[in-house]
């Protein structure tokens, strides 16, 4: 069996959302899962791994994230995008609905501090 490489929680997550790609045009997209630095995501559009741009995550009719993002590989209607930019506000956003789903959010918590991540939530 392969060993799991990944540094973080990755949670199911159904979330309609926007990729803006850089210089071209908003498709839209469906989660599959999210982590704190990235997302599995659905698509009907051709994607590339290196396309960059910004993914707009709707969580109500008034709350939305923005996060820049990169195509890290693609496959059969598929794309990982990882972040590369995100703000504090949306950031405590991702954090929170991470720790929620994965029902453990000291264990969300020590990921960050093994990071070294740097946000202090506000509270």
């Amino acid at each position: 069996m392969a060993k799991e490489r990944r540094r973080r929680t990755r949670i199911k997550a159904n979330f309609t959302a926007t990729f803006q790609i850089q210089g071209g045009r908003a498709i839209e997209i469906e989660t599959c899962n999210v982590s704190l630095n990235g997302m599995l995501i659905k698509t009907k559009e051709e994607l590339s791994p290196g396309m960059e741009g910004i993914i707009t995550l709707r969580l109500s009719p008034t709350v939305e994230l923005k996060i820049l993002g990169q195509v890290v590989r693609t496959s059969g209607g598929e794309a990982a995008i990882g972040f590369t930019s995100i703000d504090e506000e949306a950031f405590v956003h991702l954090k929170r609905i991470v720790a929620y789903n994965a029902g453990d959010a000291d264990m969300i918590d020590a990921e960050l501090r093994r990071s070294g991540f740097s946000f202090k939530e506000r509270a």
